[in-house]
């Protein structure tokens, strides 16, 4: 739900920012042209995911510092700037059902080991046109290691689908390909399409089978306050071992990490780890 939250605060503060411009950023974030791609991608994916994970359920206190993780896909070099601009008056406009203000402290980068980076913009020195190197990830490298075995965590709701149905238990090649999907997807709409035999990918991916799960289905909804529709926002968590020729595949699912997997990532669902490799 903090994921919600901050989406559509994000989302209406955006195309404020937005207006004016000559080109529709707003619809480049926001609503993406449809395309042609992989089952599930009849509409392009947004190229950000927001992480508000942590933030769930924790009560704050004056002065306390809250922290949000965001993960831009288009490099385009502005909009860096109109995020931050964004977010300084979404901190104005104040979070949640009371409309709380906070301060936007300071804005970071982050390394591939998922901690804080360089300092991108502060209270203390407000330009915002040092960009951060977008992180790499070279997914036909495997380090020279065997893996046989790993563990999957899911650390938020995640929901999968294959053949047009709900998954409730993610065999390996029905991960992978969302993995790949997802991935490959945003690289050919924000960056350049990757070159790889995707079909070959998810044929070796049926070799790898699934050895142990401890899952849970968390039932969530959200209401939109646009329409008032509610939406599901539920998916399972928990982990799932797996076991076979694993090398190719662990730069996937290291990547995956950052794109998130599956439906409603935006909001942060759809978040995996990968452990024990």
């Amino acid at each position: 739900m903090a994921g919600n939250i901050f989406r559509g605060a994000f989302g209406q503060i955006f195309r404020r920012v937005c207006e004016g411009q000559e080109d529709d950023l707003y619809a480049r974030i926001f609503a993406p042209q449809s395309i042609s791609g992989p089952s599930g991608f009849a509409d392009a994916p947004r190229p950000f995911v927001l992480r508000p994970r942590d933030l769930e359920e924790h009560q704050f206190r004056p002065g306390d510092t809250l922290y949000l993780d965001v993960h831009l896909f288009d490099l385009d070099e502005r909009l860096l700037a109109y995020f931050i601009v964004t977010f300084l008056q979404l901190a104005r406009e104040g979070l949640g059902l009371g409309r709380v203000p906070v301060g936007l402290v300071a804005v970071r980068s982050l390394t591939l080991e998922r901690q804080p980076g360089e300092t991108v913009w502060s209270q203390s020195n407000d330009r915002s046109d040092i960009l951060p190197a977008p992180l790499k990830i070279d997914l036909s490298l495997t380090g020279g290691i065997t893996v046989e075995h790993l563990r999957v965590e899911f650390r938020t709701p995640t929901e999968l689908k294959s053949e047009g149905l709900v998954s409730t238990i993610p065999e390996f090649a029905i991960l992978f390909r969302r993995v790949r999907d997802r991935i490959s997807t945003l690289a050919s709409l924000y960056r350049r399409p990757l070159q790889f035999d995707f079909k070959a990918l998810g044929e070796r991916s049926k070799t790898v089978k699934l050895v142990g799960s401890q899952l849970q289905w968390e039932q969530i909804q959200r209401r939109s306050s646009r329409t008032g529709q509610r939406h599901s926002l539920s998916g399972f968590v928990g982990w799932v071992g797996y076991e076979g020729d694993l090398s190719e595949f662990v730069p996937w699912l290291q990547a995956g990490y950052w794109s998130g997997v599956g439906r409603q990532t935006v909001w942060g669902k759809g978040e995996i780890t990968v452990l024990n490799h």
